[in-house]
């Protein structure tokens, strides 16, 4: 009976201690959330670690790692989420661990996250337009054209998206796509110095090929005469 009574004495203890570890770390919790819905983004992380100290959830560590990213220390909120498993993290803390890598320049783990994430969102368009663009500086175009099918299946529309396969065409130098690609941008609205300027260069490369009759060569040269002009204004703009 002893035995018994102490043993249920130790079990009570043992709820009662981790229903108090569990009030206090959803207190600091609450604090933190409130800070952050103020954008008070020192204290958040203030409350968010003194909840980590009671309990390390997966939940915490990506509310800590927001608060890190968002306050420009990339480091701190890639040593946070990394303990975690991939399905433990959310569609969000991928972007920051992407955007991290990006902002410290360290490209391998920038693709090789950026892949990963559309592998789960594959209709995230900023990623992949960001990882796309990074394929061009580097040279590597047709990673563009194979990263970007899946998506125009269904969207063809995105700009940023569109903005990342013109890149592609005009580095592989297939001026003709490219000059289509960039009309397209205009049509939409983006009128932007890099794509004007990039449908001027389009045009009159076109216009030296000789086997593009002499009436279409005048077209060409005035419309890559007006495009430049317009790059010119929106630069001075």
């Amino acid at each position: 009976m002893t035995q018994t009574k102490s043993r249920v004495a130790l079990l009570a203890f043992a709820i009662l201690f981790r229903l108090t570890l569990t009030a206090q770390t959803t207190a600091w919790e609450t604090c933190g959330d409130s800070c952050m819905q103020a954008f008070n983004l020192f204290q958040a992380l203030n409350c968010y670690s003194q909840a980590l100290k009671q309990e390390d959830t997966q939940g915490l560590r990506m509310k800590i790692a927001e608060c890190h990213y968002r306050r420009g220390n990339y480091r701190a909120c890639i040593g946070t989420l990394q303990p975690l498993a991939a399905p433990q993290l959310s569609h969000n803390a991928w972007r920051q661990l992407f955007y991290s890598y990006k902002a410290l320049g360290i490209t391998e783990k920038f693709k090789q996250t950026g892949r990963t994430i559309l592998n789960y969102y594959p209709m995230d368009a900023e990623v992949l337009a960001d990882l796309c663009h990074e394929y061009n500086l580097e040279m590597n175009p047709f990673d563009t054209f194979h990263a970007v099918d899946e998506y125009l299946a269904k969207d063809s529309t995105n700009l940023a998206v569109n903005r990342v396969i013109a890149e592609a065409e005009f580095l592989l130098k297939e001026f003709q796509g490219a000059k289509y690609s960039y009309e397209k941008l205009l049509a939409a609205g983006d009128s932007s110095y890099i794509t004007y300027f990039s449908a001027g260069v389009c045009a009159e490369q076109l216009s030296r090929y000789d086997s593009v009759p002499f009436e279409d060569k005048v077209v060409l040269q005035v419309e890559a005469v007006d495009y430049l002009k317009r790059a010119v204004a929106v630069s001075d703009s």
